[in-house]
């Protein structure tokens, strides 16, 4: 589910940085 939010902060337009360690931040 992460990495659909982060797909979906992308179209938004938003700038994700995707770090080794911030999926395990949503755990």
């Amino acid at each position: 589910m992460l990495t659909n939010l982060a797909d979906i902060l992308r179209r938004a337009g938003l700038r994700v940085v995707e770090e080794p360690g911030w999926k395990t931040r949503g755990h």
